[in-house]
């Protein structure tokens, strides 16, 4: 039997594993790597959760399973989590402790264990993760085990360039590789399609607080379509199109333009994302019922009102009863990078920082401008920022034109909007959907700014039948 330790397994399996030959190799060997060891795995989110349903499947036995919040958590495979506090009273000297978190939220655990006055080396999960899930997805597609496929939210691969998904939805959708052209370089978008929401979240990804109600709008039902069709048109394969608000199940003509959506052979799998809070109509249910459509319900189960959990409950029900494929999230904490004050100006640093950050695979596309992410999107459209030649407008070239932008577009080193963003870095956690009131001020520079009042004062406004939000200019 070869010796295999799970050091070696992590330099001999870097990334997708999309080779069956090799997908059976590398699960043979994690095994080989972790039988006999006390696996204690340290993250119960959904990273960790993922790390340890692959433990499951190999047959290995987790010891412990650790967590900040872990009087909150449910068990994950009948193991009860406990507190990270146990780690300094563990024997580790025959232990394989694996941070199921991200590679960023994965060195904040190695000082909290250096502050317990442990030094065991810690495997960065996502990495473990990423090769592994790959590996098993690649035998269930040999196998024909159907796939459900809204674990792969739950995935590590957050551009979706996971060319095993690849694989099974061009499959799925008879797709002619060898016919089809365009770019390879993007594999998804994100759709914005307005800021209009039930909600008004502290750290949300889109800065819907920032947004003054008045300015707060859907783009045009045939400009969404359009939008998404000349990218589809410019781009070889898309594995996913995301759809972001506001509130996706606000906009009026959600139906129409993922029924236009689902015509395009070139895109894999359609994610909505909505807070649960507005049910959508019957229509739309039977549109959303398509089976390469996943709705992901966010779970805010710890921050939203009684009344608001009701209107979730709603919605699950209708989803349930229409046969859709949708995910609760897990109530998971966010980075809060929802301010736009200037935090780098080095010019050998920021490129390092784009690269660190998740966020710049998220390619957010609006009323036809393509953003490199969330806050580039944000800040540009409230007018925080103002360097717009970092932004790919769609209709301004040939499709034989646009198909090279879009190759040069992900050969960014960074944009303007990095040296204004507390990402990768610098973002501290924050309890998902938490609600904030807000006051506008008026800043030095002209600009109005949205400031967080809920915890100097307890006035409360409804805006809206579901919306906690007050909301006062001054001059």
């Amino acid at each position: 039997m070869k010796a295999v330790t799970i050091k070696k397994w992590l330099s001999e399996y870097v990334g997708i594993i999309d080779d069956i030959e090799q997908a059976k190799s590398c699960l043979s060997d994690m095994n080989l790597a972790l039988t006999g060891k006390e696996i204690v795995l340290w993250g119960a989110g959904i990273i960790g959760n993922e790390i340890a349903k692959i433990l499951q499947r190999l047959g290995l036995p987790i010891a412990h399973i650790l967590d900040q919040r872990y009087a909150e958590v449910h068990p994950i495979g009948g193991i009860t989590v406990e507190s990270p506090l146990i780690l300094a009273t563990l024997d580790l000297s025959n232990a394989v402790v694996i941070a199921g978190v991200s590679s960023q939220t994965a060195e904040k655990l190695k000082l909290a264990a250096n502050e317990m006055g442990v030094y065991a080396d810690l495997v960065i999960g996502e990495r473990l993760l990423t090769s592994a899930r790959s590996s098993a997805c690649m035998l269930d597609m040999e196998n024909g085990t159907e796939q459900e496929y809204k674990r792969c939210y739950d995935c590590t691969i957050l551009d979706n360039t996971c060319t095993v998904l690849a694989k099974r939805l061009k499959k799925r959708n008879n797709f002619d590789d060898s016919a089809a052209s365009g770019s390879d370089a993007m594999k998804m978008i994100g759709y914005i399609l307005g800021q209009k929401c039930t909600l008004n979240c502290k750290c949300c990804c889109e800065s819907i607080p920032h947004f003054p109600s008045d300015k707060r709008k859907f783009v045009e039902t045939q400009i969404v379509i359009d939008d998404i069709r000349v990218m589809a048109g410019c781009c070889r394969f898309l594995t996913l199109v995301e759809f972001i608000g506001g509130e996706p199940f606000l906009h009026p003509g959600l139906a129409q333009i993922l029924t236009a959506v689902l015509e395009l052979k070139n895109i894999g799998i359609v994610h909505i994302f909505s807070n649960g809070t507005v049910t959508p109509a019957d229509e739309l249910c039977n549109v959303l019922a398509n089976p390469r459509i996943v709705v992901y319900l966010s779970n805010y189960s710890r921050s939203l009102s009684k009344e608001l959990a009701v209107r979730v409950d709603r919605t699950t029900t209708k989803l349930d009863a229409y046969g859709v494929e949708y995910l609760y999230g897990y109530g998971k904490s966010w980075f809060d990078f929802s301010d736009f004050e200037l935090r780098c100006t080095d010019e050998a640093e920021l490129p390092k920082r784009y690269q660190a950050c998740f966020l710049h695979h998220c390619h957010r596309l609006y009323n036809g401008n393509l953003f490199t992410c969330p806050h580039h999107y944000a800040g540009l459209t409230l007018g925080y920022l103002d360097n717009w030649d970092d932004v790919l407008r769609i209709h301004e070239h040939s499709p034989d034109a646009l198909v090279a932008k879009i190759d040069q577009y992900q050969e960014i080193r960074y944009v303007d909007a990095c040296r204004h963003c507390k990402m990768p870095f610098d973002a501290e956690l924050e309890p998902a959907g938490t609600q904030i009131m807000v006051k506008r001020v008026q800043r030095v520079d002209g600009q109005s700014s949205a400031v967080d009042i809920s915890t100097i004062t307890k006035v409360r406004q409804h805006v809206g039948p579901t919306t906690q939000i007050m909301e006062e200019k001054t001059k």
